[in-house]
């Protein structure tokens, strides 16, 4: 019988391959061994693993490193990252002990940008609102 993996939240394996892949490519960035991506430009913000290990879906976020010429868009950053795929996966490779080396995919984390909306709404609403009625949200916010 072949074991079906759902969508439910990672294993504890899983995160832990998470973290560690983190750790070492946040080394490599902040290490300045990439020619397209300064230290200055890019977060490791977190990293997801698939449940066979063979894939891993890196969090950037990008910085706020400088102002006109030299400020870096994410479609930049990404570029940058995805240029330096292969050098990355090698260099993880020889830190990981597990058969496996996974295939590093990139996306930009915008998480915090839902933090942003989720907290102007609410401010919103706390505003508009009198202050003797409790506020109640009855449909998700999304």
């Amino acid at each position: 019988m072949v074991k079906r993996f759902s969508a439910k939240e990672p294993s504890q394996r899983q995160q832990r391959v998470g973290e560690f892949i983190r750790e070492i490519l946040s080394t490599l960035i902040l290490r300045g061994e990439l020619q397209n991506v300064s230290p200055m430009d890019v977060s490791v913000m977190s990293v997801s693993v698939s449940p066979d290990l063979r894939y891993a879906t890196v969090y950037v976020t990008p910085r706020p490193s400088g102002t006109g010429k030299k400020a870096k868009t994410v479609e930049k950053i990404l570029t940058g990252l995805n240029n330096a795929k292969k050098f990355l996966r090698v260099a993880l490779s020889k830190e990981m002990t597990s058969r496996v080396c996974p295939e590093l995919i990139f996306e930009q984390d915008e998480s915090f940008e839902h933090l942003s909306k989720m907290t102007n709404i609410l401010h919103d609403i706390a505003v508009d609102s009198p202050e003797n009625e409790p506020v109640t949200v009855t449909e998700p916010v999304i």
